[in-house]
């Protein structure tokens, strides 16, 4: 869930309001103008509530109720075809959806803009959907913009570093823009600044250098002066946002610990964002959509003491551009019906009414009383409303939001693990062991006295340049830490290991290993390129560099893997180990599973899957730890196996390596050619940067690499080899396992690989392991079995994903499998 939606339900903390609980004593209420359709001419009445109003904020009480993005779409066609207003600002980043405009202009896919720029709570909901539709009908007259402080999409991965380097190239080298880019990026995923004040004064330093160099180019590259505003402003925003995030640490807070003052660096930027907008086109109208409690004006004046310390956006844009100049409106219903609390919203429900709205900012009658308009979750709110909003919109009902995704085009021999041994102690050991050889490093965060502190810089022993993204640690352990960009690390040590070795290691370079006892000696920690003899990889007499061959591997994603609708019936193996009567499970099941979306590119976040996925029979056996056979199989109805979840690399490529905007968060190297039966494959390696759920599709990782195998005549993955390192206190529920309390860090390696069906590939196999994931010891494999191409009828109701076997095991329907599965 997004940060922002915490930062928006400013009241989500206890409240408390005075005033009468029994009536309200005064009788605005008789006021409201009833209607029972939203009609152009039921809102007429807004032309004189609104007046000469330059901009009209159309406030919701929660993101999270589709009845009121109804209203306000349909108040929002009003203001345009009757009023003339011809920009609508988003609560959206002020930088991607500026970017979504401009591609808009440039008859880009409209939907596809909308969503890469305006947040998932209203672009992914069913309700949203007219919006969508109304700006595709008349985008030549509408201008869509953004004036949130926050970014709100991919635009800020796909276009921020080529938009200030067209500016600055020459006066800030690539690296000190790349490693500002790359915490602006960290701030955009974690809504953080990382807690090193070097960093944070670096990050200042470079924000400031940039600016002046805009500053200093704005004076005489006149046509780009526009643009260059633009930018100015943007660092402002940026700046401003990090000092936010570093100092107070808003980004991070719980609920519980979450302020309503919290938001007012963030309310402040987004209405000089807006005041921005509105002297850049001094001749047009603007349409708000967003928060009512971001929206309003003086909510000091309300009865409840938090709100005391809070500065909404509204009341810096009336301050500014004068209360004549917006209008406030509130979209609102009552929490609950039965409730005896006399609110306002109760009262219009009393008059039998769908919908109704009340001029408060000509009214003459008290406006005083109770109000759920800034927070339904929580206490009606009383005071004078007419201080906060300038009118009331109310729905006699309140209904969720439904969530939908729209149907666009985001694109443009097998390895064995070790198995355990019969004993179960050995067992435990083995895992350990194994665990362990991947190099899963831990980052050690306790504050204590018996550690040995050490930071120091890694360079090319050759060029005596920095060497970014270093593995750092103590191998056979889960102890260490990686370089930055610049090559810097900070390692803590405990004592205990001051006798062991400590591993440096990186993709091109000779592993370096140093005792932990000689590190003071060691400043600057050399590592020498590797030496290793690469045979020279040439494919239609072309060479090709790592990073080339996976730009083609991109490139014919859509020519060798499924962009339409199949179906597929899948094998789901399990082996793991009971703690309950200390045996090993054999666990099989045949799932049917209908794919509407094929392997089109989509963002990872939310995870799109239209389809349904249909547990078909289950079966379980005692594996003999002598013999390693398998016992007889008996019937298991119930849910068995996990799904496949994030898995599958290819489907998943909208946030990894194969998204060529992500290609530079990637160091990749050619490792060997290898010839096989079917022709020559390619195998590459590669490690994540500064690996984040938005550019690995990995949960919390603190280190993400491995390899991949290509078909050198098509271009194709046919396999994927990764090991992900988890931050398990990133995890959301990780503290319900008990691997959670066990394991000081969480790893999970993946064997995922693909096989051809006539024209395409498909999922073939994926076999993973892991330390944690609900279950302490177990192996998985899926492998995909039969394939139909083409659409499915959506099954009857009920069965629309079935995980628990629906049939009784029979032991006909297994005999197909080979034993070597």
């Amino acid at each position: 869930m997004l940060k922002h939606n915490i930062i928006l339900l400013l009241l989500s903390l206890s409240l408390y309001s005075t005033g009468s609980a029994q009536e309200m004593k005064n009788d605005i209420h008789k006021d409201i103008i009833l209607m029972n359709d939203i009609k152009s001419e039921n809102l007429s009445s807004l032309k004189d509530m609104i007046g000469n109003s330059r901009i009209v904020m159309l406030g919701e009480v929660d993101h999270s109720y589709g009845n009121i993005f109804e209203a306000k779409i349909k108040v929002m066609k009003y203001l345009h075809q009757e009023m003339g207003f011809d920009i609508i600002a988003f609560e959206s980043g002020f930088y991607d959806l500026k970017k979504a405009s401009e591609e808009m202009e440039q008859r880009g896919n409209i939907k596809l803009c909308m969503a890469k720029s305006i947040f998932p709570i209203w672009i992914n909901t069913k309700e949203f959907l007219p919006f969508i539709k109304y700006i595709e009908e008349n985008n030549s007259e509408l201008l869509l913009t953004g004036f949130d402080s926050q970014f709100s999409g991919e635009y800020v991965f796909e276009n921020l570093k080529d938009d200030f380097r067209k500016f600055v190239e020459n006066e800030v080298s690539a690296e000190v823009l790349d490693s500002w880019i790359d915490h602006i990026e960290t701030m955009s995923d974690d809504f953080q600044f990382v807690n090193d004040s070097s960093q944070f004064n670096l990050f200042n330093k470079h924000t400031s250098e940039i600016r002046n160099v805009l500053l200093a180019k704005k004076n005489y590259l006149k046509s780009d002066e526009e643009e260059i505003d633009f930018l100015i402003q943007l660092l402002h925003n940026i700046q401003q946002t990090a000092s936010d995030y570093y100092i107070n640490k808003t980004g991070t807070k719980s609920e519980k610990e979450w302020k309503a003052k919290d938001s007012n660096v963030r309310d402040q930027l987004m209405a000089e964002n807006l005041i921005f907008l509105a002297k850049k086109y001094p001749n047009k109208k603007i349409i708000c959509w967003g928060a009512t409690a971001h929206f309003a004006n003086k909510v000091w004046k309300l009865k409840h003491e938090e709100l005391k310390s809070f500065t909404p956006m509204g009341s810096h844009i009336k301050k500014q551009l004068g209360e004549d100049q917006v209008y406030i409106l509130g979209f609102t219903a009552a929490k609950d019906k039965s409730q005896n609390i006399c609110s306002i919203e109760q009262e219009f429900n009393k008059k039998d009414a769908r919908f109704g709205f009340l001029d408060l900012k000509s009214s003459t009658g008290k406006t005083q009383f109770k109000s759920y308009c800034i927070d339904l979750k929580e206490a009606a709110v009383y005071g004078d409303w007419k201080e906060v909003i300038d009118g009331m919109f109310f729905l006699d009902t309140i209904t969720k939001s439904t969530h939908y995704l729209l149907d666009l085009d985001f694109e443009s021999n097998s390895s064995v693990l070790k198995d355990i041994s019969p004993d179960k102690k050995t067992d435990q050991k083995n895992l350990i062991t194994n665990r362990q050889n991947i190099f899963s490093y831990q980052i050690i965060r306790e504050r204590t006295k018996d550690m040995i502190i050490h930071s120091g810089k890694v360079e090319d022993s050759k060029t005596k340049q920095a060497i970014p993204y270093v593995n750092i640690g103590i191998r056979n352990t889960l102890i260490g830490t990686s370089a930055d960009f610049n090559g810097n690390f900070y390692l803590k040590i405990p004592s205990q290991y001051q006798s062991d070795t400590i591993s440096f290691s990186c993709i091109g370079y000779q592993t370096e290993r140093i005792a932990v006892k000689d590190l003071s000696s060691r400043k600057n920690i050399a590592l020498s390129p590797a030496t290793e003899n690469i045979e020279e990889v040439t494919v239609y007499g072309e060479p090709l560099t790592a990073k080339l061959i996976m730009k083609r591997v991109i490139k014919n994603i859509k020519h060798n893997y499924i962009q339409t609708p199949y179906s597929q019936l899948r094998l789901y193996r399990q082996k793991r180990w009971s703690p309950y009567d200390e045996k090993f499970y054999l666990q099989e099941e045949l799932r049917s599973i209908y794919d509407n979306n094929g392997y089109k590119s989509v963002p990872m976040y939310p995870i799109r899957y239209e389809g349904f996925n249909v547990s078909k029979q289950g079966r379980i056996a005692v594996i003999d730890t002598i013999t390693g056979s398998t016992g007889k199989f008996r019937n298991k109805q119930t849910k068995i196996i996990a799904p496949i979840g994030l898995s599958d690399v290819v489907n998943m490529r909208y946030n990894n390596f194969l998204n060529r905007s992500k290609l530079s968060k990637y160091e990749f190297e050619i490792k060997k050619s290898i010839s096989t039966d079917t022709g020559e494959q390619l195998l590459i390696a590669f490690r994540a940067k500064k690996p984040r759920h938005r550019t690995t599709a990995q949960l919390a990782p603190i280190d993400y690499s491995g390899t991949i195998t290509i078909n050198a005549n098509d271009y194709a993955i046919v396999k994927v080899n990764s090991t992900t390192i988890q931050d398990k206190n990133k995890i959301w529920l990780a503290k319900r396992t008990s691997a959670y309390y066990t394991e000081k860090a969480w790893f999970k390696k993946e064997i995922v690989s693909y096989k051809k069906y006539g024209n395409y590939y498909y999922l073939e196999k994926i076999h993973r392991t892991s330390n944690h994931d609900f279950r302490y010891i177990y192996f998985t494999d899926i492998i995909g079995l039969e394939v139909k191409e083409g659409k499915l009828p959506r099954p009857k109701k009920g069965k629309y994903h079935i995980m628990r076997t629906e049939e009784a095991y029979n032991p006909a329907d297994w005999k197909f499998l080979k034993e070597s599965f």
